[in-house]
């Protein structure tokens, strides 16, 4: 086996976070968790700038990090097509997460609409009635259709919008 420096195991870490697409902070935060100790994004900087050696208990966790084999970080064979699954699988982890706390909000929202309005609680609509008049009739009109909204129409106008990975249309 060939001698591996320090250069070369941090320009592997560097390479493939970044094909995950991973901050610095992001793998300090992960390593942190899996040393149980407090592992700086500076830190990683000076590990994958080979200006720090890295200790196998760090090597180990990043690897565990980056979803990779230790093995993989001292080897000039670095699996990029799993390094690449990975992260598409990542990717879709974190959007999901992502949905699952707007939906979260949304339903909050929705009800906190509904509560305003009056519709969930005694008295009547009628409360409400008085203020929402005093509104523009297009407020209005858009005021009424948010109640009627469903998270399956939100999510189909969102995919009819198409968009990139952040969400924005092309």
């Amino acid at each position: 086996m060939e001698n591996i420096t320090n250069q070369q195991v941090g320009a592997r870490i560097a390479n493939v976070r970044g094909e995950m697409k991973m901050t610095q902070a992001e793998l300090a935060s992960e390593m942190s968790v899996r040393l149980g100790r407090e592992f700086r994004p500076l830190t990683v900087t000076r590990l994958e700038g080979g200006k720090r050696p890295i200790g196998v208990d760090e090597l180990v966790a990043a690897a565990d990090a980056l979803k990779i084999k230790p093995a993989d970080l001292l080897t000039d064979d670095m699996p990029m097509g799993s390094v690449r699954i990975v992260s598409a699988f990542q990717s879709a982890v974190r959007a999901a997460n992502e949905l699952e706390t707007a939906v979260r909000q949304w339903d909050s929202a929705q009800q906190r609409l509904k509560d305003v309005l009056g519709w969930t609680s005694d008295p009547a609509p009628f409360v409400a009635q008085k203020y929402l008049e005093r509104l523009p009739a297009v407020t209005r009109m858009s005021v009424n259709a948010a109640t009627e909204w469903t998270v399956e129409e939100i999510i189909a106008e969102a995919r009819n919008k198409g968009g990139g990975e952040d969400g924005s249309s092309p």
